[in-house]
C-alpha cells in the first residue's frame, strides 16, 4: 500500500495524463487536519493491521482456507453502505448477499 500510494501521489497533484478535459486543481489548503488524520489512520493503522492479520492467517491456515472470506468484504461493504450511508436496499443487493453467504457456507462445508 505504501508503494502504491507513493506511485499514485503524483496523479493526485497533476491528474491523469491524456484526459481530454482539463484537470481542475485542488485547493489543498482547504483540506482540514481531520481529513489528513483520517487518511493517515486509514492507510497506516487500519489497512496495515488488516493486511498483517490477513497474511498471518494465510501463513497459518493456508490460502485456500482464507481466500473464500474475501467475498465477505463486498457483502459487508453493502451492509454498511445501507446502515451508515443510507444507501437504498433492493432485492438485487439482498440476493447478492444471500449468494455470497451461500457460497462461503458451501466452500467451508466441504
Amino acid at each position: 500500500m505504501l508503494l502504491g500510494g507513493v506511485a499514485a501521489l503524483p496523479l493526485a497533484f497533476t491528474g491523469f495524463p491524456g484526459l481530454s478535459e482539463p484537470v481542475t486543481s485542488v485547493d489543498w489548503s482547504s483540506v482540514g487536519v481531520g481529513s489528513w488524520v483520517a487518511a493517515v489512520y486509514s492507510t497506516v493503522l487500519a489497512s496495515g493491521f488488516v493486511i498483517a492479520a490477513w497474511q498471518a492467517n494465510v501463513s497459518r491456515l493456508g490460502a485456500n482456507w482464507v481466500l473464500v472470506y474475501m467475498y465477505l468484504v463486498t457483502m459487508f461493504g453493502f451492509v454498511f453502505s445501507v446502515l451508515l450511508l443510507g444507501e437504498g436496499l433492493s432485492f438485487e443487493k439482498l440476493a447478492g448477499a444471500v449468494v455470497i453467504l451461500l457460497g462461503v457456507y458451501l466452500a467451508r462445508r466441504a
